[in-house]
């Protein structure tokens, strides 16, 4: 795929930057590429990218300034996980919303960190302690 070219119909997305929303028209290669260059440099605090149909119950990837990438899950079987990943490379965080846009392909979740299990146990270990 060309740069600047939008994803194949197979699949929609919306980007929101900063809490604009772009609709999947306007959304492409370029546009995400310099979504983690204006992280970077601190132009914007975060971006979110939401396919229309969750690719494999993901239901969105985002990336926060301190370059903490985060992907969602929802399913009826599974609930909902929410994993978290740190880095500050900036081309992995470009390759990992490329990949998630271009590919419909999910991170490989090893070094991430499962923000529901920890939530979880925050909420049970909070119960437990006022018995």
């Amino acid at each position: 795929m060309k740069e600047g070219n939008v994803l194949n119909s197979t699949n929609s997305f919306t980007l929101t930057i900063d809490g604009e929303v772009y609709n999947s028209g306007e959304v492409t290669e370029m546009i995400i590429t310099e979504c983690v260059t204006k992280l970077i440099d601190n132009d914007i605090d975060f971006f979110i990218l939401t396919p229309k149909i969750p690719i494999k119950e993901s239901i969105y990837m985002q990336v926060i300034y301190d370059f903490v990438v985060e992907i969602r899950f929802e399913s009826a079987l599974n609930g909902t996980n929410q994993y978290s990943y740190e880095t500050d490379s900036k081309d992995e965080i470009i390759s990992l919303f490329l990949n998630y846009f271009n590919n419909g392909e999910i991170p490989a979740l090893t070094e991430w960190e499962n923000l529901s299990k920890k939530r979880s146990k925050g909420i049970f270990s909070r119960l437990f302690n006022k018995f």
